[in-house]
């Protein structure tokens, strides 16, 4: 190999002269001598990491080896004192003796004597059952856990009849019939009591005079006070319902009902005054107290009793006096069902889709200027 290389080298530098002599330029003269250069670097650092490699896997092998063995005598070390443990445990616990086997006749005997007296209970629970009158809902009722019990004896007795004994055959038979009586009754009891829901069914099935709601008739008008007397005085208009509701009515004024409703403040004679005023005009009065609370807020707020009354009432035409959309559902509800529904409030203060669904009425137009409106509690005053 090295006279290989040798004989490799003399014959670059033989060229390297020849080359140098022909052109007369040294640096031709010196390509082969740097393409040999770099050629020699590549074998060296070829040769080098063969020799690195080689030295690594043996490293390699041989930590391998090391710790496989250290491994395997931990492993054992531990199996060992395992193996002691279960031994020490094993010659630890005592054997314990073997339960005496028991003639099984006495408890088969007494479940038999108790599965007995509950069939007879059984029975005449039915029994009462049957004597006393009552409705079918009240006996459906009482039945269920009568029936549930029935089949808990029953499973009870087919356990029984697998661990049966040759003295108890003659109580067996007595306990089957016992248990057959009783299901026999209850069988009666639940078809009688079927027919008396199929015939309650057919009467409720009937058109009854009574479930038909009255027809809807007359005019109520419900007014929103603490809503209309705000806006009121908002906007300097007085209000005189001693006018203002034969003018809003014309002929159904006779067969209206007023509903007013407020919150009031027992402490305020002018309140009174003014409550005491609309009785007088006929008006049904719906107030109550105002709360305060102690962050320095208050609050008498009407909308649910309202809506339920109107609702829940038989008018067959439906006035309200206020602008608030919070009654916006309440309307669409009436107006479905047939009621023919009016809105009469001031226009700048109203809802604007309670204005465009429903007939409305200026109040403005109706009232005059200047009289000082008594002032109401507001809804809800919030805290300071």
């Amino acid at each position: 190999m090295r006279r290989a290389i040798q004989s490799h080298e003399a014959w670059i530098w033989g060229g390297s002269l020849v080359l140098t002599v022909l052109t007369r330029q040294i640096a031709f003269g010196l390509v082969p001598l740097a393409l040999a250069h770099g050629r020699w670097q590549r074998q060296q650092w070829e040769q080098r990491l063969v020799e690195h490699s080689n030295r690594w896997e043996q490293q390699w092998e041989r930590w391998l080896v090391e710790h496989s063995n250290r491994w395997e005598q931990q492993w054992r070390i531990q199996q060992h004192q395992i193996f002691q443990r279960v031994e020490q445990h094993l010659q630890s616990v005592q054997p314990t003796p073997a339960p005496l086997v028991h003639s099984p006749q006495p408890a088969v005997d007494a479940q038999v004597t108790q599965l007995l007296a509950e069939v007879g209970s059984l029975a005449e629970q039915v029994k009462q059952l049957q004597e006393q009158p009552r409705s079918h809902l009240s006996i459906q009722q009482q039945m269920a856990p009568l029936v549930q019990r029935l089949h808990l004896l029953q499973e009870d007795w087919q356990r029984l009849k697998l661990q049966a004994l040759p003295h108890l055959e003659e109580t067996q038979q007595q306990l089957q019939k016992q248990l057959n009586q009783v299901q026999s009754q209850i069988d009666k009891f639940q078809q009688q009591l079927e027919k008396l829901q199929q015939q309650q069914a057919a009467v409720s099935s009937q058109p009854c005079q009574d479930s038909i709601p009255p027809r809807r008739a007359g005019v109520g008008v419900f007014i929103d006070g603490a809503n209309l007397h705000a806006s009121a005085r908002d906007l300097g208009v007085s209000l005189d319902y001693e006018s203002l509701i034969p003018r809003l009515l014309g002929s159904s004024a006779k067969r209206a009902q007023i509903h007013f409703y407020s919150g009031w403040d027992p402490k305020d004679p002018q309140q009174k005054a003014f409550h005491e005023y609309l009785e007088q005009l006929g008006f049904h009065l719906h107030r109550k107290p105002v709360v305060h609370f102690a962050n320095g807020g208050s609050k008498a707020n009407m909308d649910g009793e309202m809506i339920v009354d109107m609702l829940v009432s038989r008018y067959g035409r439906v006035i309200l006096l206020s602008g608030d959309g919070d009654f916006l559902r309440a309307l669409q509800h009436l107006q479905s069902q047939g009621v023919q529904v009016e809105v009469a409030a001031f226009g700048q203060h109203t809802q604007w889709e309670m204005r465009r669904q429903f007939p409305f009425v200026e109040l403005s137009r109706m009232l005059d200027r200047g009289r000082e409106v008594i002032p109401l509690p507001a809804k809800q005053v919030p805290s300071a």
